[in-house]
């Protein structure tokens, strides 16, 4: 639910400040809105509320997953906790540190999305948080689309 609010926030966010800019609304500019706010919300308060989850609710979370607790819920909440100080960064640097940050949340929320498709497929896991909707949106979906608007704002003219 919390990535449905977040997405919420961000087009809120995103419209809001593109409404209120004094900039030029350009296809840059409206994109690197766009992205600033992707990459505050989405990633960076996402990975910091997932961090905490994952270290300090592990038993909750690995049964909303449809798994059993595992030291390696640390490990997933370090990388969580990496990917939200990385999109709270964004905020601050651009550039290739956007597509440095984009080529990490691909990886690594891909990389989840295929563990979640194999736990789907292979062993029938339909737990909410391995077979619902927002993993597929927040795993798979949303690692593209953040990446491609990266490359494409990059590719544009002032």
């Amino acid at each position: 639910m919390i990535w449905f609010i977040l997405l919420g926030v961000t087009a809120a966010a995103s419209i809001t400040h593109i409404l209120l800019s004094k900039k030029p609304r350009t296809v840059k500019n409206i994109i690197g809105v766009v992205l600033i706010y992707l990459f505050a919300f989405n990633y960076g308060l996402m990975g910091i509320l997932a961090f905490y989850q994952h270290a300090f609710n592990s038993a909750a979370v690995a049964a909303m997953i449809g798994w059993q607790p595992s030291p390696f819920q640390f490990e997933m909440a370090m990388a969580n906790l990496a990917i939200g100080v990385l999109g709270l960064v964004c905020i601050f640097i651009h550039g290739d540190f956007w597509l440095a940050t984009a080529l990490n949340i691909f990886i690594v929320y891909l990389g989840c999305a295929y563990g979640h498709w194999v736990e789907l497929t292979v062993r029938h896991n339909l737990a909410p948080y391995n077979a619902g909707l927002g993993i597929w949106l927040t795993d798979a979906v949303m690692p593209i689309i953040l990446l491609a608007l990266v490359l494409i704002e990059r590719k544009l003219k002032d």
